[in-house]
């Protein structure tokens, strides 16, 4: 069952796939179960099971977990079908055709897990076949998740995995959004369950989860008390001097949130988009919505009609980090009512 700490990378490609998608760039997110090396084989004669079938078991109870990620992989596969060896055995004939593979002894310094792999040696092999091979431009690379004070280790059973996540009942939705929060993209990280119940608490609940629940909540209302569920029109909110100071800040955060997740900085980029969401709960706060609606209904719809406006562009922000919440959240709105 796959541990947090190579899920984080699965799930950073997920949340830039689902970026990318809704900017309507070309994107094919592939991804499958590696079946081949000692650890197959040493797994199987643990559990009694030839190769074959310990790698059908796995594929399987991966595919699960990851579905349960909710991870949009356009193809998930395996390094066993016969269209991944076939392909495999024309790169290594190619190489042995062009005199590339020959026996020598060098030194070599790497660095940490697979990244030597995918940065030297895989195009390198490509290179090496003398085809025109779609090369890599670019690498996004994560450090290392750790556990509580040490190392996540399958065989200890020290950690957390995946089917351990889910058998917590906290929703996928919770999960993917902690381990983004704590994505080690420059310095390996620590997971705790205290941060782990803290973030929740603090960013979620407090801050996004609070700030939806005030506007719809307020709109939900009936009237005399709300504005029984319709979104109040709202002339004049470009001289509104909260409104329009609001604007400028949203508009800087979507501009930083843009450049953050063109640049793969995922972290930092789900950190902007929650940003909005603490000035959004400091306009309600400023403007006193609650008092503006007995004193000042022109100013108080401009209020809501932002705050609602507000919800939406948070949503499709977030949509690659927490799809669930977005799906939750946009169908109630049409968009072209909150264009005026």
């Amino acid at each position: 069952m796959n541990r947090l700490e190579p899920l984080i990378s699965v799930l950073s490609a997920d949340v830039f796939a689902r970026f990318c998608r809704l900017r309507g760039y070309n994107v094919l997110y592939v991804c499958g179960t590696d079946e081949y090396g000692i650890a197959t084989e040493t797994k199987a004669l643990e559990e009694g099971l030839t190769p074959k079938e310990i790698c059908e078991k796995y594929h399987a109870i991966h595919k699960d977990i990851y579905k349960w990620f909710n991870i949009s992989f356009d193809e998930f596969g395996r390094t066993s079908t016969p269209q991944q060896t076939k392909i495999c055995q024309a790169i290594f004939t190619k190489l042995f055709e062009n005199s590339w593979i020959s026996e020598n002894t060098m030194q070599q310094f790497m660095g940490k897990d697979n990244v030597p792999f995918h940065t030297v040696m895989f195009p390198s092999t490509l290179l090496g076949t003398g085809e025109k091979w779609t090369l890599v431009k670019s690498i996004s690379v994560t450090e290392y998740l750790n556990y509580e004070s040490g190392k996540f280790s399958k065989s200890k059973g020290v950690g957390v995995f995946g089917n351990d996540a889910k058998d917590t009942k906290i929703p996928a939705e919770l999960w993917r959004y902690y381990l983004l929060t704590n994505r080690p993209e420059v310095s390996d990280t620590l997971f705790t369950w205290k941060d782990l119940q803290a973030k929740l608490n603090s960013e979620l609940l407090n801050n996004l989860g609070n700030f939806v629940n005030r506007v719809l909540s307020f709109i939900a209302k009936p009237k005399g008390r709300g504005y029984g569920s319709i979104v109040p029109d709202a002339p004049g909110a470009e001289t509104h001097c909260l409104t329009k100071t609001l604007a400028e800040k949203v508009g800087k955060y979507v501009e930083q949130y843009l450049e953050d997740m063109e640049k793969i900085k995922l972290k930092k980029g789900l950190k902007t988009g929650m940003r909005i969401s603490s000035e959004g709960n400091a306009y309600l706060q400023n403007t006193e919505f609650w008092k503006l609606y007995k004193e000042d209904e022109a100013s108080c719809a401009i209020v809501i009609r932002t705050s609602v406006g507000l919800v939406y562009l948070i949503a499709c922000l977030l949509e690659p980090f927490m799809p669930s919440f977005t799906m939750e959240f946009l169908p109630p709105f049409d968009q072209s009512s909150l264009d005026a």
